[in-house]
Parts: structure tokens; C-alpha cells; sequence
């Protein structure tokens, strides 16, 4: 099968010609690799370009040396270069069979057969190579399945897993990308899952979240997700046994339609911040992500019981100037709080000037009272700023001094 011209076209920039013509010169082979040809069989446009290449990473070394390209050699154990041509960054990695696997990684021989290249990989719709000339080189009929929307793992499937057990995120994060419906999986794929997944307690939690987090991110996410939880996958990669899924599903149509972060979405199992930390601790995630489970977890009974904009602002101005929480942190949040609750009215109503500044500063009470009762008197002259609906200026507080 060819790719049309038309394809062809948005993925043959101009580095994209000077890499093949490069490789081309020194007499290796090198096409386009795995998630990019199944992007453009399913009229995607590729938003990465990896290649695989005869050339050993050696090899590689000495012809981008001769033709002054820089380089990255931080992978080539496992027979990765990464090459630096005008704006782009290029994977360029050597053909390879994984000769010791135990779960976690391989111990990689070199060699120039492409389809044992392919063999090795983990699913079908992956494993398809690309020539610059629109060729696809489909060893495991990848196209097929992407044709018919299946996500299959090459050869036996409990067998690629116990290879690398991360397989069975990948095969969820994949299936969220191609499959047609949610709920229709491969019985003897999830038999796999069901009987392996033990052994992702034994991956790196980067290594899960890096999946785990693109799940989340993703198209069916929430189905996916329920799967997962079905499979007793959850308990593996730092969920609780306690995972409210009833409450997941809940939240998931207050926010299916929105602009929700994926720890809003993974918030909705969570029952205490000690099911947010049981996670934080197994995957280590960014600060970001913590901060935004932790806060839904924490205040998403006052953003449940909101009635007006009122209501919202007193819970922003408390985190502000109580909590002492920074306030484009605490902007950015509440709206992820509000869309959890099922307020996305109030979305546009949430800005800066919603959080009034206390007129009050400690340096203004000096000399009116003693030192050691100023932040007494700061605490209960914002009380009263409050109760006038911070409407009272600092000439006006002072005089209840």
C-alpha cells in the first residue's frame, strides 16, 4: 500500500528530506515509525516523527559527525540517536530484537531485518514502517485493524505483556486512539490484562504516569478508566480498592463537555486526600497535578453547596487571604472545582475581580495597638471587611480599631 502524495506532504518538511537524504548517502535505510503511520491511516496529522534505521547507533555517530549534524547519544545503549536538523528534533533508533526481557526491560541486540523489528513491538496498529516514497511496510496487518478499529497486541498476548507489563497501559491508551467504541474489547486481551496486571507493581511510577495520565487525557477516558478500575489494574499503578467509580461516573457528566484537567476527572474516585496521596506517592506526578487533586478533594463540599457568585467569591477570597494560596492558583483551580460540581455557569463570572484586596496591611495598625495583637486585629478586621461584602475602604475599617 502507498500513502498519497497529498498525505505524504504533511510529514515531508524540508529536515524531514535532509535526514533521508543523509542516511541515504551513507547507504543505511531509515523510515518513519510507528504512531505517525498510524496517525495517517486514519487521517490524523502525526504530531511526532520517530524513525528506525539500519544504521547501527555508531554508525549514526560517525555520518552525522561527517555531515556536522548535532547529536544526542543519552539512549544509544538501546539504539537511539537523536539528531538536530533546523527546528526539529528526530528519534532515529536502530533495528532491534529484545534478546532478555523481564518485565520491566530489554537487553537489545542490533540487526537489519525489518521484520523482526516489527515482531518485537507491542501492538499491530504500531509496528508499520513508512518509506519516504509513501510505501507501507506492514508486517502483522496493522492496516486492517486500523481499517476495522482494533487494538491487537503481535502474537500472544499474555506473552507481550509479561514482556514489559507497562504493555497493558499502552494497550488502554491505544485503544482509547483507535478503537470505534469504548466497550468493545478483545476477551482474550482482557483475560491477558486481568491475569498480568499484577506485575505493573513492579514499573517505575514515572514510567505509569507517563500512560496512565495520557489515559486520562484522552478520548473515552472515563470508560477507560472504569475498565481499568473492572480489571484490577487500579490497585497497581496507585489507586485505592476504594475507588468510587458511582461517583466518577457522577462527575464525569458534569464535565464530559468542558475544558476539565485530567486529575479533575480522577478526582471524582477519590474520598479523602489520604486516596490523593496513595497515588502521588506510587506515580510522581507534577506539582501541578497534586495541587489540583488535593484541592478538588479538599473543597469540593463548599463548591457543591454554592448558590450564587457571592458564595464563590467568599470561598476565593477565604483561600487568598486565609489559606494564603496564590490567587491565579486559586483561580485556575476553582474553575476545575466548579466544573466538578456541575456549575460551568459560573465559569465566566471567575476572574481577578472577584478577589477584592483587603485594604488592611499590618504596617497600618502600628502605634494604634500593641505588636504582638496586630495579626489578632488583622483576622477580625477582615471578618468585618467581609461582612460589609468587602465594601468597607481602609479609612473605614480603621476607625473600628
Amino acid at each position: 500500500m502507498k500513502i498519497p502524495a497529498s498525505k505524504m506532504n504533511l510529514i515531508l518538511r524540508p529536515s524531514v528530506e535532509i535526514l533521508h537524504k543523509i542516511f541515504t548517502k551513507h547507504k543505511y535505510e531509515i523510515r518513519v515509525v510507528g504512531g505517525a503511520v498510524r496517525d495517517l491511516l486514519m487521517d490524523k496529522i502525526p504530531t511526532d516523527l520517530d524513525f528506525a534505521t539500519t544504521a547501527t547507533p555508531n554508525e549514526m555517530k560517525n555520518m552525522f559527525t561527517t555531515e556536522e549534524i548535532r547529536i544526542k547519544l543519552t539512549g544509544a545503549l538501546h539504539g537511539t540517536v537523536k539528531a538536530y536538523i533546523g527546528e526539529d528534533i528526530f528519534e532515529c533508533t536502530t533495528l532491534r530484537i529484545d534478546k532478555l526481557t523481564d518485565g520491566r526491560h530489554a537487553v537489545v541486540e542490533f540487526i537489519r531485518d525489518w521484520e523482526l523489528d516489527a515482531g518485537r513491538r507491542d501492538l499491530t496498529v504500531n509496528a508499520m514502517f513508512l518509506g519516504i516514497d509513501g510505501t507501507v511496510y506492514d508486517y502483522f496487518n496493522g492496516i486492517q485493524h486500523v481499517k476495522e478499529k482494533k487494538v491487537n497486541f503481535i502474537g500472544n498476548p499474555e506473552q507481550r505483556i509479561q514482556e514489559d507489563y507497562l504493555r497493558i497501559l499502552r494497550y488502554f491508551r491505544f485503544f482509547g486512539r483507535v478503537a470505534a467504541d469504548p466497550h468493545q474489547y478483545d476477551p482474550e486481551i482482557i483475560t491477558a490484562i486481568e491475569k498480568n496486571c499484577e506485575g505493573l507493581s513492579k514499573i517505575a511510577g514515572e514510567r505509569i504516569w507517563v500512560e496512565f495520565s495520557k489515559i486520562l487525557s484522552g478520548r473515552f477516558n472515563h470508560e477507560i478508566l472504569l475498565k481499568i478500575i473492572e480489571c484490577g489494574v487500579g490497585i497497581h499503578i496507585g489507586l485505592t480498592k476504594e475507588f468510587d467509580c458511582d461517583n466518577l461516573k457522577k462527575v464525569y457528566k458534569n464535565i464530559k463537555d468542558t475544558d476539565y484537567h485530567h486529575c479533575t476527572l480522577l478526582a471524582a474516585g477519590m474520598s479523602c486526600e489520604e486516596d490523593a496521596y496513595a497515588l502521588i506517592n506510587r506515580v510522581k506526578c507534577s506539582n501541578k497535578e497534586k495541587e489540583i487533586l488535593l484541592f478538588i478533594i479538599k473543597h469540593r463540599k463548599s463548591f457543591n453547596n454554592i448558590q450564587s457568585l457571592k458564595d464563590v467569591q467568599d470561598i476565593l477570597v477565604n483561600l487568598v487571604y486565609i489559606d494564603k494560596k496564590k490567587r491565579e492558583l486559586v483561580l485556575e483551580f476553582s474553575k476545575q472545582a466548579l466544573l466538578y460540581v456541575g456549575r460551568s455557569d459560573l465559569l465566566n463570572e471567575v476572574n481577578g475581580h472577584l478577589i477584592p484586596n483587603f485594604p488592611i496591611k499590618g504596617g497600618l495598625l502600628a502605634g494604634k495597638i500593641p505588636k504582638n495583637q496586630i495579626q489578632k486585629e488583622l483576622k477580625r478586621l477582615f471578618e468585618i471587611w467581609k461582612e460589609s461584602e468587602y465594601k468597607l475602604t481602609a479609612d473605614e475599617l480603621l476607625i473600628k480599631v
